[in-house]
C-alpha cells in the first residue's frame, strides 16, 4: 500500500491554503485601491437670465458617468426647477445623468447664474464585480479539489 510521507502532506496542504487565499488577496488590493481612489467631480455651467425672462441650464456628466447630487448659484432670481434628469425606471433603472435648473428673472437687469451637478464615475474593484468574484472563486475552489484529488492517485514508483 502506497502511504504518503509527512513533508508531501505539509507541502499539498500549502498549496491549498495558496490556491484558495491568493485570489482573495488579490481581490482585496483592488478593493482597497478603489475604496480610497475618489471618482466624483463637479460640472458647472453658467448662464444669463435676461430681465424679465427665463433660463434653463443643464449640467451633464460624462458619457457612462452619472449625477449623484446638483444644485445652483444665484441671487435675484426665482428658481422654478432644481432636479436630477435622465433617469429610466425599469429593467434594468438607469441612474441619472444631468442636473436641470430652470430660472425666472422678474428683475429689470439680467442676472448671472449658475447650476451645478456632481458626478459619478463608475467604479470596478479589481476589473471584476462581486457576483463574478463568486464565480471566479468556486472555479478555483474546484480547481485546488480536483489538484488534490489527481495528486493522491499517483501511482509508487517502480524499483
Amino acid at each position: 500500500m502506497f502511504m504518503r510521507r509527512g513533508s508531501d502532506m505539509r507541502r499539498d496542504l500549502k498549496v491549498l491554503i495558496l490556491m484558495l487565499t491568493l485570489p482573495l488577496i488579490l481581490y482585496s488590493i483592488g478593493y482597497a485601491y478603489a475604496t480610497v481612489t475618489t471618482s466624483t467631480y463637479v460640472v458647472v455651467v453658467h448662464g444669463t437670465v435676461p430681465a424679465g425672462g427665463q433660463l434653463i441650464l443643464e449640467a451633464f456628466a460624462n458619457a457612462g458617468d452619472f449625477v449623484t447630487g446638483g444644485g445652483y448659484v444665484a441671487s435675484g432670481v426665482t428658481v422654478i426647477q432644481s432636479n436630477p434628469m435622465g433617469w429610466t425606471v425599469g429593467p434594468p433603472p438607469t441612474p441619472p445623468t444631468s442636473w436641470l435648473v430652470n430660472f425666472y428673472n422678474e428683475g429689470a437687469s439680467a442676472q448671472s447664474v449658475t447650476a451645478c451637478a456632481v458626478c459619478m464615475t463608475p467604479v470596478t474593484v479589481a476589473g471584476i464585480g462581486v457576483p463574478e468574484f463568486a464565480s471566479l472563486y468556486m472555479a478555483i475552489a474546484l480547481a485546488a479539489c480536483v489538484y488534490f484529488a489527481l495528486n493522491r492517485i499517483r501511482k509508487p514508483s517502480l524499483k
